[in-house]
């Protein structure tokens, strides 16, 4: 309490209505995850509706936000997460990369985010290797999910799972996309 949060979690009403991962983990359950993660490791965060990001200057008031699970947005607000990235803000994607709008069409560019989910598969659990210096905050090994295969879109793989790609980060202006 009092400490002002660097981390914002993203919703979006859009994709809650239109997108279901697969048929047993919606893009509600991956939020979830996400909010979870963030509670549990206790850094302090703040949700915000995808509609708010318009409204707000979301530079001055968040480092990082945080949109797992979302692929149907609103073009305002891409493009204002763009800016955010491109000014220096960090961008942590889940599943999906923002790439359509609130009505299913295919917005420009899908590639921007540096990735591309080639397809979805039933996950599996294995131990994350790591191309960068692993914090401290979480000793020992990591495990996490791989949902399929995925392909970097010009962007560097920083984390595999059995020498597959699980997580990338793509420079983007002053800011980076994870």
């Amino acid at each position: 309490k009092g400490v002002r949060p660097e981390i914002a979690l993203l919703y979006s009403y859009p994709s809650r209505l239109y997108h279901k991962i697969s048929e047993e983990f919606t893009m509600a359950d991956e939020m979830i995850s996400y909010y979870s993660a963030l509670e549990y490791s206790h850094y302090p965060f703040d949700t915000i509706l995808e509609e708010q990001i318009n409204d707000r200057d979301i530079q001055k008031n968040y480092r990082i936000i945080v949109a797992g699970g979302i692929d149907y947005v609103i073009p305002a607000t891409r493009k204002k997460l763009e800016k955010f990235v491109s000014d220096g803000g960090i961008l942590i994607l889940g599943l999906k990369t923002l790439s359509h709008d609130e009505y299913g069409n295919l917005l420009p560019t899908p590639e921007w985010a540096g990735v591309e989910l080639l397809s979805r598969q039933k996950a599996e659990v294995g131990e994350l290797s790591l191309s960068i210096p692993q914090t401290k905050l979480l000793p020992g090994k990591i495990r996490g999910l791989s949902y399929g295969p995925v392909k970097p879109v010009g962007s560097k793989v920083i984390g595999t799972i059995e020498d597959k790609p699980i997580i990338t980060e793509k420079k983007y202006g002053k800011g980076k996309i994870y």
